[in-house]
């Protein structure tokens, strides 16, 4: 639930942060942090995706951003079957220096996965029959997660490895998440997050069919296959 304090506490009065990041802030305009942390309310372990405020005017950007996470997320949720690929979001708030997402502890984004999955991790081994029926049920598990944002008439626009997110278990799971991004299409034009794209000179994707073109590329990736010479119709 949101939080209803009317004095609002630092994030580290709610939260434990742990030592590293899963995916650290800064690099491009606006973005968040994720980390794996302690939630003093419950006491329970999270993975906790927070945007730092900086006591400027940019402070309203991040609000803008942070609640239309909250209202996408629970969109595409409202799609009947999303929650078994949609990540889900445990609780939600606003800290005195920052904004929070509260998601279930054993999820982390791809690419961080990717690039601390041991030599014997089926991401490493693809050439191996059943790492690849893990991969290709995990496609599946995308496309569906796809289809939920979809039928809620929203593009998701930003679909990579750091907006996929999986316990790196050898059954199955990824799921689908930070829906920062998603714009419904019929809201395109004022949506305040293309606004803030434009205005940092960031892309952001406005189609269903770049939606799944970016899925194809992300697999042709974990596969370690050439992308360009995918879109050139090219053998590998």
């Amino acid at each position: 639930m949101p939080s209803t304090l009317k004095k609002l506490r630092p994030l580290t009065d709610q939260f434990d942060l742990g030592d590293q990041y899963l995916s650290a802030p800064g690099g491009e305009p606006l973005k968040s942090a994720i980390i794996s942390a302690h939630d003093k309310r419950d006491d329970q372990p999270v993975v906790l995706k927070y945007w730092q405020k900086t006591g400027s005017a940019v402070d309203d950007d991040l609000r803008e951003i942070w609640q239309h996470e909250m209202r996408q997320a629970q969109r595409v949720l409202a799609y009947p079957g999303a929650d078994k690929v949609i990540v889900e979001l445990l609780r939600y708030g606003e800290a005195s220096d920052a904004f929070f997402l509260a998601m279930p502890r054993d999820l982390a984004p791809l690419d961080t996965m990717v690039k601390h999955a041991r030599p014997d991790h089926w991401l490493n081994n693809l050439d191996v029959p059943r790492s690849r029926i893990v991969l290709w049920r995990n496609a599946e598990r995308l496309a569906k997660a796809l289809e939920a944002v979809h039928n809620q008439g929203l593009v998701y626009g930003r679909l990579d490895s750091s907006s996929v997110f999986t316990a790196s278990a050898t059954a199955p799971d990824f799921r689908l998440g930070s829906f920062e991004w998603c714009v419904r299409l019929s809201e395109a034009d004022k949506a305040p997050l293309v606004v803030f794209a434009k205005s940092a000179g960031a892309p952001i994707i406005m189609s269903f069919l770049d939606d799944w073109r970016a899925l194809g590329l992300l697999l042709a990736g974990l596969l370690k296959l050439d992308a360009s010479s995918l879109s050139r119709g090219e053998r590998i």
